[in-house]
Parts: structure tokens; C-alpha cells; sequence
């Protein structure tokens, strides 16, 4: 078993904490007196990422104690678990859409708006399809998997230096650095020891290409 797949659930670890301290000003701080914007589908939506997150923190602790089937079982378990993660995720994507033209925002500038949640939304099913597909195949199910888990680094660390900084769009780049440092990293490694970096590089090119439409949007 590679020795990076038992480490999935430090990488999973971390990106739990994350998403603990970039939200907690706006939703832990505020328990259990929450503002009229948090409503029921937010709580959803936030406890399902949580619930990826702890699977992703899980499966491999199971591999390494060689709970196959229980590996197995939880791995099923996704299977109804991703169709409430990309509801809730549609469902917000929503939400910030109405509140945006409650609030008189153009149709172009509220597309803008949302465009990160649909990109997000689509390379989250994107990976996780192809870590299905490729379950069989050890290597590639993991770093699809791990896929799964950066696309939910952008939102989560973009909050915690928004809280830093104040400023917007400085907060989205520096995710959008820390991501693809984070893979380009993982690429080199994959590389250096002679193991199977090809899933990681599509991820970068997606998350690039995302990304630098993003930022053109943000100009145009």
C-alpha cells in the first residue's frame, strides 16, 4: 500500500481544521444565535462537507488497519452521501443567486458571483466519478479522492484570510495558490518516485483553467 494513500488522512486532517477556523467567525462563533442568512440549508450544507471530510480521514485509517470491508462499506456509503453533497451544493449556489438579486446585483455580475460554486461543483463530481471508476486501481482512486478533498480547500481557506485580510479577491488568490502549490507538489513527488502522477496533473490543469477564468472575469 503506498505509503501516500496512509497519509490521505493527514492531508484530510488538516484540511479539517481549516474548514473549522475559516468558518468559525461566521458560523461556530455564532451558535447557537445565528443570523436570519443561516438557514436550515446551510446547516446541511456545511455538515455533509464535514461528514466528506471525516470520510476522507477514515478510509484510509481503515486500509491501514486492513478493515477492508469496512473500507468497503464506508466507501458504499458515498454513494448516498455525494448526491446530498451536490444537492446542498446546488442549493446554495441558489441561495447566494436570490440573495444577490434581492440585493438589485446585475445578471452578469451575479453570474460572477456563483461562478466558483458551479466550478467547484463540477470538479467535485468530476473527481469523485473518477475515483469510482477507477477504484480497482489503487493509485488513481486515491488521488481522485484526494481531488475531492482540494476542491474543498479553496472556499474553506479563502474564509480564513478574508478574516485575515479583509480583502475579497487577495483571499481567492491565495487559495488558489495554496491548491496548486499543493498539487504541483504532489506532481513532483509522484514524479520523483517513479509513481502515477497523470490524475494529479488533469487536476491542476482544471483548476487552473477555472481559475484564470475567474480572474478574467474579475477584470472584465
Amino acid at each position: 500500500m503506498e505509503k501516500a494513500y496512509r497519509n490521505l488522512a493527514l492531508f484530510a486532517s488538516l484540511l479539517f481544521v481549516i474548514t473549522i477556523l475559516g468558518f468559525y467567525k461566521t458560523y461556530f462563533a455564532l451558535f447557537p444565535a445565528f443570523d436570519a442568512s443561516t438557514t436550515k440549508l446551510v446547516h446541511i450544507h456545511l455538515m455533509l462537507l464535514l461528514s466528506w471530510i471525516v470520510l476522507l480521514i477514515v478510509q484510509p485509517f481503515l486500509i491501514r488497519k486492513r478493515k477492508y470491508k469496512a473500507h468497503r462499506i464506508v466507501g458504499k456509503a458515498s454513494y448516498f452521501l455525494v448526491p446530498l453533497i451536490v444537492l446542498s451544493m446546488i442549493g446554495m449556489i441558489h441561495k447566494q443567486f436570490m440573495e444577490d438579486v434581492q440585493q438589485r446585483m446585475s445578471l452578469p455580475e451575479n453570474l460572477k458571483a456563483i461562478f466558483i460554486g458551479i466550478a467547484q461543483l463540477i470538479l467535485f463530481v468530476w473527481f469523485y466519478i473518477f475515483s469510482i471508476i477507477h477504484k480497482k486501481n489503487i493509485a488513481y482512486h486515491m488521488r481522485y479522492m484526494i481531488g475531492t478533498g482540494l476542491v474543498m480547500i479553496t472556499p474553506a481557506f479563502a474564509r480564513l484570510c478574508y478574516e485575515i485580510t479583509n480583502a475579497n479577491l487577495l483571499s481567492g488568490i491565495a487559495s488558489f495558490v495554496l491548491t496548486d502549490f499543493i498539487i504541483a507538489w504532489l506532481v513532483i513527488s509522484d514524479k520523483r518516485k517513479k509513481r502515477k502522477y497523470k490524475p494529479y496533473i488533469s487536476m491542476l490543469i482544471a483548476f487552473i483553467l477555472y481559475q484564470s477564468l475567474f480572474l478574467i472575469f474579475q477584470i472584465t
